[in-house]
């Protein structure tokens, strides 16, 4: 079975919870479509659709946590295991199949809700947010890559803490979410200090300006260069980025390997 055909099943064997997920997303949408024509469009616009975006940042752990506990809840983790791939291949098509999903959802989820920031401008206008409008127009691609970026880092968590369940028992779990939120904890404390900053912090990758400093302050990330004077942040650096995904690609392969040589059936 080849790379492709794994990702394939995966795919077919996730189809349930797609369906769930293209559910709950009809329903919001629908909500707010139904309030449109009124003032309470906004509200659930702002309420429900931002929201509805951001949310999509937990959808590949979600989706590969429902896929690991299926091979053991399905009875299918022996001949599974047993493939004769390496832990690499295995994981790596179980992943891509959650971050396709995600990454799918997320799309449809920001070109809905595009149609649906159109049909409301004028009530947006009016209640003065076309400034909201206006940056969701500019930003979105990069908008769509930053909660995708980030549903990476937590699906890649998730997988290490089914991993850790089946190679440490009966608390691995717990021993992985506490050495994930400990990691994370300790790279947080790596990145703010001065060396880190010199290295990484440079080459920025968007550059967001004349945005008034209140709209400035919910959209600025941790990492992030805000000139109050000239009402310009600096976002996604390149040297940070290339970094981050290394590390990542890291942990994949010490997962793997995890995997590979002290997961239990």
């Amino acid at each position: 079975m080849t790379w492709l055909a794994l990702v394939a099943k995966e795919v077919r064997q996730n189809m349930f919870l797609m369906g769930l997920h293209g559910g709950l997303l009809a329903a919001a949408l629908i909500i707010i479509w139904y309030n449109g024509d009124r003032s309470a469009g906004i509200g659930a616009l702002l309420l429900i659709g931002v929201p509805l975006i951001i949310a999509h940042v937990i959808s590949v752990f979600l989706y590969i946590l429902a896929s690991m506990r299926r091979e053991w809840k399905d009875r299918t983790a022996y001949i599974w295991m047993n493939l004769p791939h390496s832990g690499i291949t295995i994981l790596s098509a179980k992943f891509a199949a959650a971050f396709l999903a995600g990454a799918s959802f997320l799309f449809l989820t920001m070109l809905l809700i595009l149609g649906l920031i159109n049909h409301l401008e004028p009530l947006l206008a009016a209640a003065g947010l076309d400034i909201l409008v206006q940056l969701y127009k500019d930003y979105a691609v990069w908008m769509y890559t930053f909660i995708l970026y980030g549903a990476v880092q937590i699906g890649l968590a998730g997988l290490f803490i089914y991993v850790l369940h089946k190679v440490i028992r009966p608390l691995g779990w717990l021993i992985g979410i506490v050495i994930t939120f400990g990691a994370n904890w300790l790279w947080s404390f790596i990145t703010d200090t001065a060396v880190y900053s010199t290295i990484a912090y440079r080459l920025p990758m968007l550059t967001i300006e004349n945005v008034p400093e209140g709209v400035m302050v919910e959209i600025a990330g941790v990492h992030s260069s805000y000139n109050a004077y000239d009402q310009i942040i600096e976002m996604a650096y390149l040297g940070h980025t290339i970094i981050e995904v290394v590390l990542m690609a890291v942990i994949f392969l010490a997962i793997c390997l995890l995997f590979d040589k002290k997961a239990e059936i």
